[in-house]
């Protein structure tokens, strides 16, 4: 997806989900005793000099790839080509221990045909030879890539302004005197700022200039590509667990990274609080892009234990059995019970329920 505001100075020519990797829970496989045979034969052979970097080729129900001489922790067989690295566990157990396959998604494949597509490709393959539970998303990068006459310079520990709940780390990256890009945070949450034009020259991923093209790029200057990465320990946190859930929830991680856990400010030299500095222009408008990734439907991070949610359930229970118990020495206990659902059901379906759940939501996600 791209797009373009005529009143903004920076151009945007790309955003999208550049990483994505998803497992899958399998209850039984399909493989015939040939397809194991073919599998162990081509992973021995794969051992061979010959293959050792790239693989020994398969065909596996149609498809083309390459499979590794060696697994990976719990993973029997690693199978790849250019577009999907496919890791298969030898038994089915339902996802009980962990996603039986695994797959990461490269970002040609992504910005080809979409993540969606993908995705139905990739279940559809799958579904050839397994039985396919459920998906969890263990990963997924947001991107926007735009142009810019020059790489921003950002002074790293003065503009940065970072929610983390720890330290973190931050990394300016360069060659001789030129700034390359930057590197905020680790782990279930990061931000990398980068000149892909660079990039791409060195991963080989020249493909994106046509992408670039299209989008009504002038070859000018240089392409800077703003990155979060978001892995499963956060996901979890924005309720996301398949890619049904993450494709409704990107507009409010795009708004949640750069409007609320990092920003880039202007220094001020008469306010020492650096939360209420004006943000950069770059940054500015940054922030203002959520809306390429879809609608913002309020969503917020669940800090909130799941016992505090069992605890507050508890506590509407007891109000709600006083409150029939009241009824219910005028009226009896039957009508009382039909009572307090007819008000229960009039008070979630009132006008202004939905829009109070959301601002409740602010408040219980700093619990």
């Amino acid at each position: 997806m791209t797009a373009n505001k005529g009143d903004k100075m920076f151009k945007t020519l790309y955003n999208g989900i550049d990483t994505l990797v998803i497992g899958f829970n399998i209850q039984e496989y399909l493989f015939t005793e040939r397809d194991i045979e073919m599998l162990e034969c081509e992973k021995l052979l794969a051992k061979d000099k010959i293959f050792s970097k790239t693989g020994s080729p398969i065909t596996l129900y149609g498809k083309q790839f390459n499979i590794l001489p060696k697994g990976a922790s719990g993973y029997e067989w690693i199978i790849k080509n250019e577009d999907v690295d496919i890791s298969i566990a030898r038994f089915a157990k339902s996802g009980k221990s962990y996603p039986e396959v695994y797959v990461t998604f490269s970002s040609s494949y992504l910005a080809r045909v979409g993540y969606q597509t993908a995705y139905n490709e990739v279940w559809g393959f799958i579904s050839l030879w397994a039985v396919v539970i459920d998906d969890i998303v263990s990963r997924a990068d947001l991107c926007v890539d735009r142009a810019l006459p020059e790489m921003p310079k950002i002074d790293i520990q003065q503009q940065l302004f970072c929610r983390a709940r720890s330290g973190i780390m931050i990394e300016q990256h360069s060659r001789y005197s030129n700034i390359l890009g930057y590197s905020i945070g680790k782990g279930d949450i990061m931000c990398r700022i980068y000149d892909k034009t660079r990039e791409i020259v060195v991963s080989q991923k020249e493909w994106f200039k046509d992408v670039w093209d299209k989008a009504g790029w002038d070859g000018a200057g240089v392409v800077v590509r703003t990155e979060f990465q978001f892995r499963r320990g956060m996901l979890k946190e924005f309720g996301i667990k398949n890619l049904e859930s993450l494709k409704h929830t990107l507009a409010d991680m795009w708004n949640y990274a750069t409007n609320k856990w990092l920003t880039i400010r202007e220094i001020s030299l008469t306010d020492k609080t650096r939360s209420r500095w004006k943000l950069t222009e770059f940054w500015s408008d940054l922030a203002s892009w959520a809306g390429l990734f879809g609608d913002r439907l309020g969503l917020l991070r669940l800090k909130v234990p799941q016992v505090i949610s069992e605890h507050l359930i508890k506590q509407s229970r007891g109000c709600l059995i006083s409150a029939i118990a009241r009824e219910a020495n005028l009226f009896g206990i039957i009508p009382a019970i039909k009572k307090a659902a007819a008000r229960l059901k009039t008070v979630i379906n009132s006008e202004n329920f939905y829009n109070d759940v959301l601002d409740r939501m602010a408040v219980v996600s700093t619990i």
